[in-house]
């Protein structure tokens, strides 16, 4: 049993080794957690936009 510490974009993923895992599972978990912070970090990126446009049009009306 092995603690393993990998890291994703700056996010670290701790998790236990049991048994030898298939290469091509890690990496399609790999791809998955990358493709959800492309998400999420596109959703904190739009936030701030559509914050200061709803403010606009509040001072504007």
């Amino acid at each position: 049993m092995n603690i393993v510490t990998k890291t994703f974009d700056g996010v670290a993923i701790e998790f236990v080794e049991f048994e030898p895992v298939n290469r091509e599972q890690v990496s399609q978990v790999t791809r998955d957690i990358k493709r959800h912070l492309a998400a999420i970090n596109a959703r904190q990126a739009v936030a701030p936009a559509k914050a200061a446009a709803e403010y606009a049009k509040q001072v504007s009306a």
